[in-house]
């Protein structure tokens, strides 16, 4: 379960990053995923509405927006570097 948050996570901040989206085929090889764990994360995503898909592009909902700028925040933050 812990890659699957981690895998979550890492689609969130790279979509935030990218501030315009990314073609969704690019996503999981970039994030190092097999083709079935990048679905569960598309589909954990889709359902919490923490992204959109168009076509083949990946966007954030002003919701994952805003989730992924409190993840930015908080591993920008000095706790989290000096864990």
């Amino acid at each position: 379960m812990t890659a699957v948050v981690e895998n979550v996570y890492s689609l969130l901040i790279a979509l935030h990053e990218s501030r315009s989206g990314i073609p969704e085929g690019h996503v999981y090889v970039a994030l190092g995923m097999d083709l079935d764990s990048y679905h569960l994360v598309r589909t954990i995503c889709t359902k919490g509405k923490l992204i959109e898909i168009s076509g083949n592009y990946i966007t954030l909902t002003p919701k994952g927006s805003k989730f992924a700028n409190e993840l930015a925040a908080a591993m920008e933050s000095p706790v989290s570097k000096s864990q």
